[in-house]
């Protein structure tokens, strides 16, 4: 079993892996803009049909 240093160094140095946090959160939202967002269809990723696309076993 891994300690957490090491485990952190794995995920970090050997797997490309970051701490991701954000920056900031908004304090409120435009309750007219969401409800036109959703009713809207806007989603991307809805919008491929819900099918999962394995890229990298595709050739040529």
């Amino acid at each position: 079993m891994l300690s957490r240093a090491s485990a952190w160094r794995l995920l970090t140095g050997r797997l490309g892996w970051s701490l991701q946090r954000t920056e900031r959160r908004a304090v409120e939202g435009d309750e007219s803009e969401i409800v036109r967002w959703i009713a809207g269809g806007d989603d991307p990723v809805s919008a491929g049909g819900g099918q999962i696309v394995d890229t990298a076993r595709q050739t040529g």
